[in-house]
């Protein structure tokens, strides 16, 4: 199988900004700041995307960030061992300083509702070392305590927490889709279909979601500058402007009361791996719908 990025190369999807340096704290963060590469849990699976990848991040001087919630996916299955075995055998051949682990966007919501700030480290440093011991002892076909820990995050406890996370951005989708519902817009729906280059950017930064979503922010204690997602990057912001975008994305396929509860929670997965992407330089995926919102979104942020 080719690449995702080489068989879309024209596409903005997998497009890859040029690397800037990382903004220095105390510094408003710009998208693109973060030198990393997103990986989802079926780029983990595929050898020859991460592979792929790798070199485009050394190439930039940057790394890949996996976030925790593509090892949780991992774990879904019943049989999940085997293939978290072959995924990890994958990363494994790479050298360990090129991969980090995310911190939970769980706990990265919750610095920015205590700090009022946007968070600066987006990487978890004991779970990065952790998972770096993880990926050595598969490497080296050993079965030590982390890779019994690992087993033990993976737990129905686990995925629990993983169902909350899910459970949020679903009361988030409800939210937006109550404000679109609130007034007849079959002409807005019919745009979004047949003109969604105009029409979508029109609705996702028109005054309705644009105050839900200014409303979060200065909730938690954002001033005006920080409380605008395309000026100051943060985690929060992100979370509900792809909230936003993924519940406009179900009205134009015909609504969002016709998605599934596990539906919904893929797609709540999927805003995670797009949060932490459109931070950074790129994104791994074949995953055709998160893919496309990345580039969508990445369009109207990164002005590429």
């Amino acid at each position: 199988m080719r690449s995702a990025y080489t068989e879309r190369q024209s596409d903005t999807v997998n497009s890859l900004s040029e690397w800037d340096s990382p903004a220095t704290i105390g510094i408003v963060l710009k998208y693109g700041g973060f030198p990393h590469f997103v990986l989802d849990q079926r780029a983990l699976r595929n050898r020859e995307l991460l592979d792929d990848t790798v070199q485009r991040a050394r190439a930039h001087g940057g790394y890949l960030l996996v976030p925790d919630v593509a090892l949780l996916e991992l774990g879904k299955s019943t049989t999940w061992e085997k293939p978290t075995r072959a995924a990890l055998a994958n990363l494994a051949r790479h050298p360990a300083e090129v991969y980090c682990v995310t911190k939970s966007i769980g706990e990265l919501l919750r610095e920015e509702r205590e700090q009022k700030r946007p968070a600066y480290v987006l990487t978890s440093h004991d779970a990065t070392m952790g998972f770096r011991a993880l990926v050595e002892e598969v490497r080296a076909h050993t079965d030590e305590p982390s890779w019994r820990e690992l087993r033990e995050t993976l737990s129905p406890g686990a995925l629990t927490a993983m169902q909350r996370a899910a459970a949020h951005f679903g009361r988030g989708f409800a939210d937006y889709w109550s404000v679109w519902n609130s007034v007849p817009r079959a002409d807005t729906r019919k745009r979004l279909l047949t003109r969604p280059a105009d029409t979508f950017p029109e609705v996702l930064f028109g005054t309705e979601f644009e105050t839900i979503r200014i409303g979060v922010l200065k909730n938690i204690g954002f001033d005006d500058p920080a409380s605008d997602v395309r000026k100051t990057a943060s985690v929060t912001g992100l979370v509900e402007l792809c909230t936003a975008a993924w519940t406009l994305d179900w009205i134009a396929q015909g609504g969002y009361e016709s998605a599934g509860r596990e539906t919904l929670s893929h797609d709540g997965n999927d805003i995670v791996y797009v949060t932490y992407a459109l931070l950074g330089n790129g994104f791994a995926s074949y995953d055709t719908k998160a893919c496309r919102m990345y580039g969508v979104l990445k369009s109207l942020l990164h002005g590429t």
